[in-house]
């Protein structure tokens, strides 16, 4: 198998979280009502950091092995991932009739991809430890 057939399989994780956020987030609202979630309070903002720190991982998860923790593709991971949250909520706003567009989700989006930055940070380091891994 080439090397690039390799690094497109290491992104089918990836690509399928993406496609999973995009049905999530346009599906009716409906669809999600559950009475023992409503009584957490803001719970569907702890759903969308959730959604887009994972988005983060997926991304990042197959470069561990290759990159340093200070690496600038993680913050642009990050960014993407922040980027995408922002734009789900414009497609709620245009293309779908019963969701609403959110600041909050939108902010949300963006904690849960910061998170998950310093969380792959961290795995990065011990990933890099463990194997003694000496990245310039």
């Amino acid at each position: 198998m080439t090397s690039n057939k390799k690094w497109i399989l290491l992104y089918i994780p990836a690509f399928l979280w993406a496609v999973l956020i995009f049905l999530l987030l346009t599906l009716p609202p409906q669809t999600f009502e559950d009475e023992s979630v409503s009584v957490i309070p803001q719970f569907d903002k702890i759903v969308h950091a959730g959604l887009f720190g994972a988005m983060v991982f997926w991304l990042a998860l197959p470069l561990a092995k290759r990159y340093s923790s200070s690496s600038k593709i993680l913050i642009w991971f990050t960014i993407a991932s922040s980027l995408y949250g922002c734009a789900m909520e414009f497609v709620q706003k245009y293309c779908t009739s019963d969701r609403d567009f959110d600041v909050w989700d939108m902010v949300a989006d963006t904690v849960g991809a910061i998170l998950s930055y310093f969380c792959m940070r961290y795995i990065f380091n011990q990933y890099q430890k463990k194997k003694n891994i000496q990245i310039a």
